[in-house]
């Protein structure tokens, strides 16, 4: 149910930047859920915020690796 919950979150926040702004750190404390649906709903709405709206900074996650800097240092190309 709260996987649910966060991906109904997550939805709305994508739409409004003040909602995603205010319910981040809430999906940021569920990415540490032992319960792998609920962190993998977490983890996406992170990274859906992030998207939407990238001057609301990193949110706790990573860095993204552009695919060209990963070749140029011999990584996957794929």
């Amino acid at each position: 149910a709260k996987a649910r919950l966060i991906e109904t979150l997550r939805l709305l926040a994508v739409e409004d930047r003040e909602f995603a702004g205010a319910v981040a750190p809430v999906f940021g404390e569920f990415v540490h859920s032992q319960a792998k649906g609920e962190r993998h709903a977490a983890l996406a709405a992170l990274v859906a915020v992030r998207a939407a709206y990238p001057d609301l900074g990193e949110l706790g996650l990573p860095r993204p690796v552009l695919r060209s800097s990963v070749a140029a240092q011999g990584g996957h190309r794929g």
